[in-house]
């Protein structure tokens, strides 16, 4: 039986105030400052800095979409999204086909997310390196949503900072011991910012965004153990149900107001105790755009400065020809200290990677590959890479530790050093304090436009590559989204 509630007269801080009797909790509270929020808020709140920070990390997610056309696997999406078919509201990205905005949001933000390379979010706060996530990964959905509303491109790039700013806000109350994934927040973020683009007011968002929150829970188990598809599936699908949500919504359903802090509702992903005016307070600098960082590698966030600190390596042992890789008795790889960490360090199905997924969460596959290779590029995976004997050789000459010390160097990323102890009594040792895409204060377009060119090549004519760059770094001035989604839908090589 629902525990009881009891309604307070008037309302506590701008919000409904409606008290659990047994647990003493304010509830109804989350989803309706969420609603309020996303309602006041409008895309001209942006800084210039924000707004072309939003186009850079909408640019450099269209480029991991489309790498991900020349993968088998991930096709195998959009493919499913078209077998169950739906109004023709939104471009598939690499078809020639159209599908609802529901379907899109899930084929597109599959394939964004299937090479692990795009963004990830660092928050700075007190929680430090324990807290990232990808609010990217509903860059793919939200385009969706404002394809089929046809929706400026101002206001494509606002959904986007809101959806940035919720996923944040929210990731920060997570409660990161509950063996929930950071992909559970996006089913409010994607809700309410389909909410935005379809024009509700605030009860209708509201309505939104309790419709996708009750189809939020996401465990952690789609990142660990023997990593599956749903690594990269477990996002989209949340944004699918969310988009679903919204335009449930649209048509008068209602959701439960009390959706996170009822007795029987999602407060166990949260702590709501942790920082109570989180998702009410007016969009601050730096807002969450500006906390997110691009990839130089396909894999995890934290594996970003393992491959930078192998890849040195392989500089200074001579590559392959150097002749030294095979003399390499041990090789220790010291990471800053914390739970995420350490976690990721010692679980078992990432010290033996037998899928792709499991493999881009590998710090033994990671370093392994760029040791040998210098490099950590998509086709590294190729052919089952994680399965070579050269690559099994080093990774079980591997041993990891943690040093609190070396996180302090760089409390708000993720610092790294690798030691080789070679057989002829040498050792070599090299270090990365801040993944190569980190970059305090914005993203520099030079870097995403050479990774966007870097990504599609031969995946998009020329022509349609440079339209494609120039529309969405000018999107913010473009009257409809629809051209730079329409110029997306082609089949590769067009």
């Amino acid at each position: 039986m629902a525990r009881p509630a009891r309604e307070e007269g008037g309302r506590q801080g701008g919000r409904m105030a409606t008290t659990d009797t047994i647990t003493g909790t304010t509830t109804g509270q989350w989803v309706r400052d969420i609603a309020n929020w996303t309602s006041a808020f409008s895309p001209l709140s942006l800084s210039a800095d924000a707004v072309n920070q939003a186009k850079h990390l909408i640019l450099d997610t269209i480029g991991c979409a489309v790498a991900a056309l020349a993968e088998d696997e991930a096709l195998a999406v959009p493919a499913a999204v078209e077998a169950m078919g739906g109004a023709p509201q939104a471009s598939l990205i690499g078809r020639d086909t159209r599908s609802s905005a529901a379907g899109a949001a899930l084929a597109n933000g599959a394939l964004l997310r299937f090479l692990d390379l795009n963004d990830f979010l660092m928050d700075g706060g007190t929680k430090g390196a324990s807290v990232g996530g990808h609010p990217s990964d509903n860059i793919g959905p939200v385009l969706a949503v404002a394809e089929w509303r046809d929706a400026s491109g101002l206001d494509a790039v606002g959904a986007v900072a809101l959806c940035y700013e919720i996923y944040a806000r929210l990731n920060g109350q997570m409660d990161r011991t509950g063996g929930w994934d950071t992909t559970s927040v996006s089913a409010f973020s994607v809700a309410a910012a389909a909410g935005k683009l379809m024009g509700f007011d605030p009860a209708r968002l509201a309505n939104a965004v309790a419709l996708g929150a009750i189809r939020a829970p996401t465990p952690g188990v789609v990142r660990s153990g023997h990593i599956s598809a749903a690594k990269y599936l477990a996002n989209a699908m949340i944004a699918h149900a969310a988009v679903e949500a919204a335009v449930l919504a649209e048509h008068g359903l209602t959701g439960p107001m009390e959706a996170v802090e009822h007795a029987r509702g999602l407060g166990k992903l949260f702590d709501l105790t942790h920082d109570p005016d989180a998702l009410c307070r007016p969009l601050g600098e730096p807002c969450a755009l500006m906390m997110s960082s691009i990839k130089a590698y396909p894999c995890l966030a934290t594996g970003q400065t393992v491959a930078a600190a192998a890849a040195q390596l392989h500089e200074k042992i001579g590559g392959k020809a150097g002749g030294r890789i095979d003399g390499i008795r041990t090789i220790t790889v010291t990471m800053a200290d914390s739970p995420v960490i350490r976690r990721q360090q010692t679980d078992p199905g990432r010290l033996d990677p037998r899928s792709r997924e499991a493999a881009d969460h590998s710090f033994p596959f990671i370093a392994a590959i760029a040791l040998i290779e210098g490099r950590l590029t998509p086709r590294d995976y190729d052919g089952e890479r994680w399965n070579a004997a050269d690559v099994r050789a080093l990774m079980r000459r591997m041993r990891f530790d943690t040093d609190a010390a070396l996180g302090a160097r760089n409390p708000d990323g993720y610092p790294v050093r690798i030691r080789l102890d070679i057989a002829d009594g040498t050792s070599v040792e090299a270090e990365s304090l801040a993944a190569p895409g980190m970059s305090a204060g914005g993203v520099a377009r030079e870097a995403v436009v050479a990774k966007f060119e870097a990504l599609t090549e031969g995946l998009l004519s020329t022509a349609r590559r440079d339209a494609v760059c120039d529309m969405v770094l000018r999107l913010d001035t473009l009257p409809s989204v629809r051209p730079l989604m329409e110029a997306l839908a082609l089949p590769p090589g067009a």
